[in-house]
């Protein structure tokens, strides 16, 4: 009876351990595996599972993954299970970065935006102004001589007011930083006949020949008083002008100035000349008359620089110049009226130095007022009284006189926006 009870002790004790065996979890071997192979756990053969794997024996025993980070810094391949490499892989994944397309940033806005009424989009604005100036007129040498106080020359001189012109200017912007802009400008006179020359009520020698008193004039023709007793003027002046220009615009970030331009362009300008001199015998019902005339027509490249200036909200100030270099087709026509005639015509070179400055007042966004003073300076011209000569033989022949036209005052004018 105790044999048996002593047999079945023994077979559930043998169990017991067999089951806390089985249940228990399994052990790496003591000893280092190689050329890749797995451990075999107690009860469970051979096994795959890479984790349960030890590391190769150049590791020293180090864990599988710590192994591997070294060999791969290093730069050596490290001789590992297919296994091992596929989880690390994936454990040390990154995606690749995704590329997020960059957004361009919006350029700063200039400073005189910020108190302008000037709006930079496509536009077209339209100028028609007044222009008031004053044109020079070119004294000419003595055509007679008078003694009311001593001798006197008198020559073809005049204080001229200002004559009004007008100008009309387009300009389109495409926008930043293009425009085109063309101008026309037109001036008619001074047209003023009897403008009298010398002092009144005193006699006018004009030659040698009357036997009366010395006159700067010689060879004058048969017929021709020689003394007067009343001597004036015609003039008549016309300027016109056309320009046509492509500008680029630069605008300051940090300055009140908002527009810088430059631009090249062409221009044509037209100035027409005349000049008469009277002289009436009212003893001898005499009466007799001297002309010139001149034409100088003028084309050429231009150069164009402006700046404006942002001064409060609604008022703008600007500055503008042009230079223009000219080929200039003259036309010159002499005579004594009634008599003998001379024309004759050559090629020069003749230069144009135009400026203003103009202060503007917006008015609204699509109307804008302005007001400034206007100059205009053109060398190297033919005048009408520069023509005439003391010796009428000269008068009458081709001779070159070269002289400049001068011309200054205000202007006003108004502008609209479309």
């Amino acid at each position: 009876m105790r044999a048996r009870l002593l047999v079945i002790v023994t077979i559930c004790m043998t169990a017991s351990v067999s089951a806390a065996e089985a249940q228990a979890p399994p052990t790496r071997p003591s000893a280092p595996v190689t050329g890749g192979q797995s451990a075999a756990l107690p009860g469970q053969g051979v096994t795959t599972n890479p984790y349960l794997m030890s590391a190769p024996p150049t590791t020293g025993g180090v864990e599988p993954a710590v192994a591997y980070e070294q060999a791969r810094s290093a730069g050596v391949q490290p001789a590992i299970d297919p296994a091992v490499r596929q989880v690390s892989q994936f454990l040390h994944y990154q995606p690749d970065p995704v590329e997020v397309p960059e957004v361009p940033e919006a350029p700063p806005i200039p400073k005189s935006w910020t108190v302008s009424c000037w709006d930079p989009a496509p536009r077209l604005e339209a100028k028609a102004e007044a222009v008031f100036l004053q044109p020079n007129m070119k004294q000419s040498v003595s055509l007679a001589t008078q003694y009311p106080f001593g001798e006197q020359q008198v020559r073809t001189t005049l204080n001229q007011p200002y004559i009004t012109g007008a100008r009309i200017i387009g300009e389109y912007h495409f926008g930043i930083p293009w425009s085109i802009d063309s101008t026309f400008f037109l001036l008619l006179g001074p047209d003023r006949e009897g403008i009298p020359l010398g002092t009144p009520d005193f006699a006018y020698f004009l030659s040698n020949n009357s036997g009366l008193g010395p006159g700067p004039l010689e060879n004058l023709p048969p017929g021709f008083p020689q003394v007067a007793d009343d001597m004036f003027m015609d003039w008549d002046l016309r300027n016109y002008s056309v320009d046509a220009n492509i500008l680029r615009h630069w605008t300051p970030l940090k300055t009140y100035i908002n527009d810088v331009v430059l631009g090249l362009g062409v221009r044509w300008y037209q100035l027409d000349e005349t000049v008469t001199v009277t002289y009436v015998d009212q003893l001898a019902d005499n009466q007799g008359a001297l002309r010139a005339q001149t034409e100088n027509n003028m084309i050429g490249p231009q150069f164009v620089f402006k700046i404006r200036s942002q001064v409060v909200k609604r008022v703008r100030i600007s500055w503008e110049t042009k230079i223009a270099m000219l080929a200039n087709i003259v036309d010159d026509r002499t005579q004594v009226v009634g008599a003998s005639v001379n024309e004759y015509s050559r090629t020069q070179f003749s230069a144009l130095f135009e400026g203003n400055a103009t202060a503007e007042l917006f008015i609204t966004k699509w109307l804008t007022a302005y007001g400034g003073f206007q100059m205009l300076y053109l060398d190297r011209v033919d005048r009408a009284s520069g023509q005439f000569a003391d010796d009428v033989d000269v008068f009458l022949s081709d001779h070159k006189a070269i002289d400049f036209l001068w011309m200054f005052g205000p202007r006003a004018g108004f502008a609209i926006t479309f």
